[in-house]
């Protein structure tokens, strides 16, 4: 099927190929082949320019591009970049709206029970990275930005635990309900796993330590990272003998990134820790506040009502939750596909 557009239709008329009316379809494209194409568009080079464009004026409506695959692992959309442009984009959502439980640039949402590829996840949204990627050679499956110094702007934020396989990287602050590690179990690594807590603190606490032996004299010298005395403040000291008593004490403070040890029996070990406060520019400029009060209009609400055995609605998250981003999305789009015959346009 071609659609010509109709010029001359007035100074602000939009010039239309194909339109449809009621449940009428505009535009139906079929490819019977594993690489056919079903519907294509090529947009102007104007700034405006789009290939396909889709509009909804309801509240509830399915979006203004539906896609919707029913079979095997198709893409509902699939949209890939391939611009000359240095920041040529696959998908790029964008929301100018001004509510105050949206608006959402893109939102994912899933409610199926998962597939074995990838375990029993359900994902919402997945990003992967595989490129070579250029000038500081990032690849990143996921990349979140936010520009304001506003405390409630977050380039990342998660409702509910948070699974994080490989390392991870935070340029800004990183605020958490708990952490553990999480890995293979070293005794049992094929059937159990081990997780361990975050050690925390209301600074923005390092901790070093160590064992050392001590010499003819009694005395030794721990020598701390370069970086030590550059990046710490505030220097706590504990130091426990092992393999008998004696009273070991810290001779000199942290100087030139250590520090001495004596009164320790010749060839004694010493286990030594230091806990130092960070005094890097970040840290200056980002301190920890351990006790803040709640917004006006979060107060009654909880980050986890149901450890204070609250209902859910009584959730700070729950003004998002309740959101247009979990409406309406989840119906499933009723498509009438003839098996012969001609298509109904």
């Amino acid at each position: 099927m071609y659609g010509q557009s109709i010029s001359n239709l007035g100074a602000n008329a939009i010039n239309v190929g194909v339109t449809g009316v009621g449940n009428q379809r505009g535009m139906e494209g079929d490819a019977a082949t594993t690489t056919g194409i079903g519907v294509i568009g090529f947009g102007g080079g104007g700034t405006n320019g789009n290939g396909v464009q889709g509009q909804v004026s309801g509240t509830s409506g399915l979006g203004g591009l539906f896609a919707s695959t029913s079979t095997g692992a198709g893409f509902g959309v699939g949209a890939q970049g391939q611009s000359s442009n240095a920041d040529g984009t696959g998908i790029q959502g964008v929301c100018t709206g001004t509510g105050t439980s949206g608006p959402w640039g893109a939102s994912g949402i899933v409610t199926g029970n998962g597939g074995t590829s990838i375990g029993t996840a359900a994902i919402g949204t997945r990003g992967s990275a595989t490129g070579t990627g250029a000038g500081t050679n990032f690849r990143i499956g996921v990349y979140g930005e936010v520009t304001t110094a506003a405390t409630n702007a977050y380039a990342g934020y998660f409702s509910g635990k948070v699974n994080v396989v490989g390392a991870l990287n935070v340029t800004g602050a990183l605020s958490k309900g708990s952490g553990t590690f999480k890995i293979d179990h070293p005794l049992d690594p094929a059937n159990k796993y081990l997780y361990h807590s975050f050690v925390e603190s209301p600074d923005m606490m390092n901790v070093y330590n160590g064992v050392i032996v001590a010499g003819s004299n009694g005395t030794a010298v721990v020598q701390l990272p370069s970086y030590f005395e550059a990046l710490n403040k505030d220097f706590r000291y504990q130091l426990t003998c092992i393999g008998g008593f004696a009273p070991v004490y810290v001779a000199t403070e942290v100087q030139g990134n250590k520090f001495v040890i004596a009164g320790a029996n010749p060839g004694m070990k010493v286990s030594w820790q230091v806990t130092g406060v960070r005094k890097d520019p970040y840290a200056n400029q980002n301190r920890v506040v351990p006790e803040v009060d709640k917004a006006p209009e979060e107060r009654g609400l909880y980050l986890y009502p149901e450890a204070y055995g609250l209902p859910r609605e009584r959730g700070i998250n729950a003004i998002t939750e309740s959101s247009p981003k979990s409406t309406g999305l989840q119906k499933t789009l009723p498509v009438e596909r003839p098996q012969s015959g001609p298509r109904p346009f």
